[in-house]
C-alpha cells in the first residue's frame, strides 16, 4: 500500500491519495490495484460548502471522477470522495511503474478547503517472465528447449514468486 499526501489550504486538512497493489497475476502479467481518494481533517474547525466539490483520479491510465453536493467536517473527520479498482498490465520483461494522482476542486467562489492534488509514482511487483533472447538488439520471448529421452522437446520454466513456485510466461 502506498499512500500520497498533500495538505490543502485550510489548516489540518489533507487530501490523501492511497493504491494498493493485489496478488499479481503472472501468466496475463498485470497486477490487480485498488485507490481511494480522502479529505482528513487532522485537526482545526469543521469546514462546511453547499457548494459543488469535484475530484478525479488517475491511476496508471485507469481514470475516475466525480462530484459531490459540497461537505460538512462538523459532522465528520474523514470524507470519501472516491474509491475504485482496476488492472494495471505489466511491461513484457515484468516490471511497471505508473504514475498516479488525485485532485479536489471546489467550485465555491471563496473556497473552504482550497484546490488540491496528491500525487507520485509507484513501482509494482516484478512479474517473472520466460526465457528471453536477444534478437536485433530488442529482448524477445522464446522458448526454452530441453532433451528428454534423446530428443528435443519444449520445457517449462518456473520461477519463485512470492514464497511459491509459479510457471514463468
Amino acid at each position: 500500500m502506498a499512500t500520497y499526501d498533500t495538505a490543502l489550504a485550510a489548516a489540518g486538512y489533507i487530501l490523501r491519495l492511497t493504491v494498493t497493489e493485489g496478488t499479481p497475476n503472472v501468466g496475463a502479467n498485470t497486477s490487480p490495484i485498488t485507490w481511494s481518494l480522502v479529505i482528513i481533517k487532522g485537526s482545526g474547525t469543521g469546514k462546511f460548502t453547499g457548494y459543488t466539490v469535484s475530484w478525479n483520479v488517475n491511476i496508471g491510465g485507469i481514470t475516475d471522477s466525480g462530484t459531490l453536493a459540497g461537505y460538512n467536517f462538523a459532522s465528520y473527520s474523514t470524507l470519501t470522495l472516491g474509491s475504485g479498482s482496476g488492472t494495471i498490465t505489466h511491461n513484457p520483461d515484468g516490471t511497471k511503474t505508473i504514475s498516479v494522482s488525485g485532485t479536489f476542486h471546489e467550485s465555491d467562489p471563496a473556497p473552504e478547503l482550497g484546490d488540491a492534488t496528491a500525487s507520485g509514482s509507484l513501482a509494482l511487483t516484478n512479474i517473472p517472465r520466460g526465457p528471453k533472447t536477444e534478437h536485433n538488439g530488442a529482448w524477445a520471448q522464446s522458448t526454452l528447449q530441453v532433451e528428454h529421452n534423446g530428443a528435443w522437446v519444449q520445457g517449462l520454466v518456473f520461477a519463485e514468486f512470492n514464497g511459491a513456485w509459479v510457471q514463468a510466461a
